[in-house]
């Protein structure tokens, strides 16, 4: 009997004729005949995807006639990648094995790792960003302005935020932050009084921004208000909406007369201010 082939002694189904089973002895007696039927061995083929959850493996564990020559699959699934053979077949190119004794192939696999990347543009946070995420994995992307800032275009794989990705591959956000801009109200109290520069108007937020005052003829300056105080030089910093006043004070002058020799004059002396005029009557 070959080495791949049996014989089944115990059942009268294979051997039949003169005989009924072997070893059996034939006494002559005329012509005989004995029957024997063999059937071919099989041996197991065990086949396994390492981590079972990497792949497929065809064909599945199960029993195969001996000699028969095998070619054994795999399929890797999404976000894993096939590493190479190992048991009765090494290497990464294709497998077949020849079933002259059970058999046993296992396909290996490895995670994939995918990177979400964010490109911001101002001043923000903005969280998400990784390069070890894996297939499935969800991944909340969220952005916050930095003070004084707000959030504008977000594009890419996220057209908003927050937003929750889920990782099929390599991903990629886009946020841009925008500077805000805040109102600097100036004044002249009274505004005949002087000049304020800069005027009135918005300006970038955080920053900082230095008020100057030129009095007009005839005024003095007396001093800031709003959110300056004092005299002296005014700096402010746009972090919110900001109001600043120069005031000022008329000046008063006075009037002077020396008389020589006889004749009236309205007044010897008196206090002036630079929008009035006096006339002085003269014999």
């Amino acid at each position: 009997v070959s080495r791949d082939w049996s014989s089944d002694v115990c059942s009268s189904d294979l051997v039949t004729g003169d005989c009924s089973s072997v070893p059996c002895t034939l006494t002559i007696n005329g012509d005989k005949t004995v029957n024997v039927v063999f059937t071919q061995n099989s041996y197991v083929l065990t086949t396994a995807a390492s981590p079972v959850a990497g792949g497929t493996v065809t064909p599945a564990t199960g029993p195969v006639l001996s000699n028969t020559v095998v070619t054994v699959t795999q399929t890797p699934n999404a976000g894993y990648t096939f590493t190479g053979w190992s048991g009765d077949c090494t290497g990464t190119a294709a497998c077949s094995v020849t079933m002259d004794a059970a058999k046993s192939v296992t396909a290996n696999y490895t995670q994939n790792d995918y990177k979400v990347t964010t490109n911001v543009t101002g001043n923000g946070t903005v969280t998400g960003a990784g390069t070890s995420y894996h297939w499935g994995d969800s991944v909340s992307v969220t952005a916050t302005p930095a003070n004084g800032w707000s959030l504008g275009a977000v594009t890419g794989d996220c057209t908003s935020v927050p937003c929750t990705l889920t990782i099929n591959g390599d991903k990629t956000v886009n946020v841009v932050f925008t500077q805000n801009s805040y109102v600097l109200t100036t004044a002249a109290s009274p505004v005949a009084g002087g000049t304020v520069t800069p005027a009135t108007g918005p300006v970038l937020s955080n920053t900082v921004v230095t008020v100057t005052q030129t009095p007009n003829a005839g005024y003095t300056f007396t001093g800031w208000s709003g959110d300056c105080t004092g005299t002296t030089t005014c700096s402010v910093t746009m972090d919110a909406a900001k109001s600043v006043t120069a005031n000022y004070t008329q000046n008063s002058y006075k009037v002077t007369t020396n008389v020589t020799g006889n004749g009236t004059v309205d007044r010897k002396s008196t206090r002036l201010n630079s929008s009035h005029v006096k006339r002085s009557r003269m014999p």
